[in-house]
């Protein structure tokens, strides 16, 4: 899965949340960059974690089986199919019409479902689909993102730091647990 969007991801949590969690002042500002990155990077862990990836345009590669008729999407939600390609004998992307591909399930358990007709060529064996996927964080994902930056922070722990990470704590392994999207199956046949 790749993030195709150009701007930076957006934090789960805003850094005036972050504050009012740990009762700091707003006005304290000396440690607002080091809590940005810690957000950043609890948000980004969380939403890995949970398979429910920020809101944006993502591509996503797999190998074609000459049986395929759905795939399942690595994470969730889908709002919307923008394009589906196979690589052609020369490595090329070869965008195909999406009449007849839809998504199924999007919200929970979201599917391409390919259509009836649908052959990939002798030379395809792999697929790239193109969608927009992604929610804004519910209240669960944006505790989890509060609880592990809090840990990191008091931890003492600095973004970008070459050291061995921490075991999560019950809680935030049980919040991320609550809100995680499992895939069902990869693939599968008429």
């Amino acid at each position: 899965m790749q993030y195709l969007g150009e701007a930076p991801q957006a934090s789960a949590v805003d850094l005036d949340a972050f504050k009012t969690a740990l009762d700091i002042l707003p006005d304290d500002v000396a440690s607002d960059d080091h809590f940005s990155g810690l957000l950043a990077a609890a948000s980004d862990a969380v939403r890995i974690a949970t398979n429910v990836p920020a809101p944006g345009s993502y591509a996503f590669t797999f190998a074609l089986p000459r049986s395929c008729r759905r795939w399942w999407f690595p994470c969730r939600p889908v709002t919307a199919l923008a394009s589906v390609s196979v690589n052609d004998a020369a490595g090329d992307w070869q965008a195909l019409p999406l009449d007849g591909f839809r998504l199924a399930l999007a919200h929970d358990e979201p599917q391409l479902v390919f259509p009836s007709s649908w052959s990939p060529g002798a030379d395809a064996d792999t697929c790239r689909v193109v969608a927009e996927v992604g929610a804004d964080p519910t209240e669960t994902i944006k505790r989890a993102v509060i609880m592990l930056a809090k840990e990191w922070r008091d931890s003492d722990i600095s973004v970008g730091e070459a050291v061995e990470a921490p075991r999560l704590s019950m809680r935030v392994r049980d919040i991320i647990r609550q809100a995680t999207y499992r895939r069902p199956c990869a693939m599968a046949g008429w």
